[in-house]
């Protein structure tokens, strides 16, 4: 396994953000939200929530694949994350153009509503806790827009407020939790097509990289 050094990750979330940043689709703490979102849903395929994300490709397509790349890497390394139980948002870790928990709150709701059954079958599912979960983060992505309109039965919404950061980690956790379990948590195997970006971050396309040989 390579080690990923404090400042090669601090470099790689710099490129990304740099990247997002020009592509003008979705910041770096939406996008987070959105990929932790994905590490606790069933899976999607990576074309449709990748052109959901983006929204528009970059006029050059190296530069559409190398942005790829990166948003699919941050993925990746998110699901690892919460595997080893070391992920945290990051909202509450670095500060990139005032970072707020709002965006991370927003990216998460953006993408349990994008998945076809998520949100109907958790909300509707004999886990309590995994409903209560998914609740306190969708309430607080509608906070985020409109507080008149928060819910009162989930909670006040000063308080709600106050405590964001700690309920939106811990519900997302809570959330990874009811899928994988207790139990040792397999890795996830992502089938990769040939012409999505390869996961190796060499920027080139599957098929013409370590796909090449498959």
């Amino acid at each position: 396994m390579t080690l990923v050094t404090d400042e090669a990750y601090e470099a790689r979330l710099e490129s990304l953000h740099e990247r997002l940043k020009a592509h003008d689709s979705i910041g770096l703490p939406a996008l987070d939200g959105f990929v932790a979102a994905l590490a606790v849903m069933p899976s999607l395929p990576t074309e449709r929530w990748m052109a959901f994300v983006l929204e528009e490709p970059e006029a050059d397509p190296a530069s559409q694949l190398m942005l790829e790349t990166e948003v699919l890497m941050h993925s990746s390394l998110v699901f690892q994350e919460f595997m080893d139980g070391t992920y945290i948002p990051q909202f509450m870790k670095a500060e990139y153009d005032k970072i707020l928990w709002q965006d991370w709150a927003l990216g998460f709701a953006d993408a349990a509503r994008f998945h076809p059954t998520f949100v109907d079958e958790t909300l509707a599912g004999h886990n309590e806790e995994a409903t209560a979960a998914l609740n306190i983060i969708l309430g607080l992505a509608g906070l985020a827009i409109d507080a008149e309109a928060f819910r009162q039965d989930i909670g006040d919404p000063e308080e709600f407020k106050a405590k964001a950061p700690v309920y939106l980690i811990q519900s997302a956790y809570a959330l990874f939790k009811s899928r994988y379990g207790e139990r040792p948590i397999p890795r996830r195997t992502i089938k990769i097509g040939r012409n999505d970006p390869c996961p190796c971050g060499s920027g080139k396309k599957y098929k013409k990289c370590c796909g090449g040989a498959a």
